[in-house]
């Protein structure tokens, strides 16, 4: 009897960065364990950037004014919770913080003063912030949210926005929920990763729309204690690979094997975690689908396949 073959979906704009930025990947190497503390700095020629700048705009949210709210600064013991690299496990990267304003979809209704724009929408914002985050992410449970909605995410002060839509988020949680995933998990949808220790967000309703059909809260804030502007300062691995692994800044024939690899971070309600993945061409020359090849410790349900954020280059 054959065995099923399980296949984890990701965002439709995670494959169309790909195909953009890397049409040329074959494979690469098993990266060595990790195991030690010490940080790795990267070189700024060397700095990530995420899949969601393919998706950024320049701009500006339309709301005028936002709810404002502010986490007490984490604890000594919330920051100890950050588990310690191992190997066969993903590098925990950040930790939840919940936001008693916004446990749910009554008190977040009530957080939220919505504004009418001259052209007949209707925005709602909100701004959050974890002191001392290098990064930040809002957790989205959703109950029911219009495909038309459009939300948008912007670290305050910054003119770079992104944006998505309602269909978006909803089909998200559609996967999540076909591929058998239950629970509060597979019902939350994780903006993109915001730097810095604010994140502003808005919801606009186009005209007409009954504010009554937004059920949302933002119960759970993802503290990142790291961020691809710190170069992802992490554990180095120098001095623990094999003898069989070989570095590939040292080769310059690896340039395609090395432009393949991507560093992730995904989310739960436990926190954010770290990974590597690698981009596979397949064989059908008459296809380009953009395989993406990880380890089952790292990502192994659809639902944190669907806070996936890729870190390329």
């Amino acid at each position: 009897m054959s065995r099923a073959r399980r296949v984890l979906v990701v965002p439709a704009h995670f494959f169309l960065f790909i195909l953009m930025a890397c049409t040329a990947a074959l494979a690469a190497r098993a990266a060595p364990a990790t195991a030690s503390w010490r940080p790795r700095r990267i070189a700024p020629h060397m700095q990530s950037t995420p899949t969601s700048a393919g998706l950024a705009r320049r701009g500006h949210l339309r709301a005028s004014r936002a709810r404002d709210i502010r986490l007490a600064p984490p604890s000594v013991e919330k920051s100890a919770q950050l588990a310690p690299p191992r190997n066969a496990a993903p590098l925990q990267v950040g930790f939840t913080r919940a936001v008693a304003q916004l446990q749910d979809a009554g008190t977040t209704a009530a957080s939220l003063e919505w504004q009418a724009l001259a052209d007949g929408a209707q925005v709602a914002g909100l701004r959050l912030t974890s002191p001392g985050a290098a990064a930040i992410r809002a957790g989205i449970r959703v109950t029911r949210l219009p495909d038309a909605a459009i939300l948008r995410f912007q670290r305050p002060g910054d003119d770079t926005l992104f944006e998505t839509t309602g269909r978006e988020v909803n089909a998200a949680i559609a996967r999540n929920v076909a591929a058998g995933d239950r629970g509060d998990a597979a019902h939350t949808w994780w903006s993109p990763v915001i730097e810095g220790e604010s994140i502003a967000l808005e919801i606009e309703l186009a005209r007409g729309t009954d504010r009554g059909a937004v059920r949302i809260a933002v119960p759970l804030l993802s503290h990142l204690v790291t961020s691809a502007a710190r170069g992802f300062d992490t554990p180095t691995p120098i001095g623990f690979s094999g003898a069989c692994e070989v570095d590939a800044m040292c080769n310059s024939g690896w340039t395609d094997q090395k432009n393949a690899v991507a560093q992730m971070v995904y989310s739960d309600e436990t926190g954010s975690y770290m990974c590597t993945g690698t981009l596979l061409a397949d064989v059908d020359a008459t296809s380009s689908l953009p395989y993406f090849l990880s380890a089952n410790h790292c990502i192994d349900s659809q639902t944190l396949a669907s806070t996936l954020v890729t870190y390329w280059f």
